[in-house]
């Protein structure tokens, strides 16, 4: 078992680090399982029927800041809404290859924005990923991602559902890529602490910031100059931070926030 401790202190001499996040205002958005096709073909009723409970409880969470009203069948705002959240997951549950529907149309359908952050060392990043087919071996990407680290050290993900790491390097835990994003990231649970290098001891706590549709996703997206890929559920990108850059290994902490600077860097987090 891995026990948290305090946070790795930085240096704070740099005290006018910029802070920025987006204005979501135009957009719509509601707040909230790895890519891991096998949610849908294991048989697992309890895991299908809490999935297929929070997606009914998204779409009506969507209905009503649309204004609609929810027991009118005939409105064609509902009906748009119910193919963007629902007609996907059915539709991927019927496919025998195991591949998303809106993975092969470049559809899906909610989206995270994440928080990383680093409270003492006054460092942190709000980012946004499609959820879809997201699990917590892509959270730990999107974290080196986001703070710029070389992913050279152990790390462990304490969740609602236990502990999570990468077992081909850590015999602790559970296999990370077996665990979908949103089974232990949601509406219910909006936060994670994760721990990375287990010598300093990097406490870093991962929270749910906002869900949002994919209307709501692209309004963003494009307030911040950001040209998004042709799939959809590849969706990766920066919508917010505090601070340039902090060494993984010091701590030290230099330049101030450049959102265009962040969204110019190339990774993969779905390796």
């Amino acid at each position: 078992m891995v026990k948290l401790l305090a946070n790795k202190q930085g240096s704070d001499d740099d005290d006018d680090d910029d802070d920025y996040y987006s204005d979501d205002d135009d957009g719509d958005y509601t707040d909230d399982e790895d890519g891991e096709e096998e949610l849908y073909n294991s048989g697992d009723r309890t895991e299908k029927e809490e999935f297929e409970k929070r997606m009914e409880m998204y779409m009506k969470e969507m209905l009503e800041e649309e204004g609609i009203d929810e027991e009118s069948d005939e409105s064609e705002e509902e009906t748009k809404i119910v193919k963007k959240v629902v007609e996907p997951k059915k539709k991927k549950q019927k496919m025998e290859s195991g591949q998303s529907a809106s993975s092969s149309s470049g559809q899906s359908g909610v989206y995270f924005n994440v928080k990383f952050d680093l409270p003492r060392n006054k460092f942190n990043r709000v980012m946004c990923l499609s959820v879809q087919n997201a699990n917590l071996r892509h959270l730990h990407n999107l974290l080196m991602y986001a703070f710029d680290w070389d992913d050279g050290h152990l790390h462990m993900f304490h969740t609602c559902k236990g502990e999570f790491t990468d077992r081909s390097m850590c015999q602790e835990g559970k296999e990370e890529s077996k665990c979908r994003l949103d089974s232990v990231l949601n509406r219910s649970v909006d936060s994670i602490d994760y721990v990375y290098d287990f010598s300093s001891e990097w406490n870093i706590s991962i929270s749910l910031e906002k869900i949002l549709t994919e209307q709501a996703m692209k309004a963003q997206a494009e307030k911040l100059n950001i040209e998004l890929p042709n799939d959809l559920t590849k969706v990766v990108y920066c919508c917010g931070g505090l601070g340039g850059s902090i060494d993984e290994e010091s701590g030290k902490k230099k330049g101030t926030f450049d959102i265009n600077k962040e969204n110019k860097r190339k990774f993969n987090i779905w390796n």
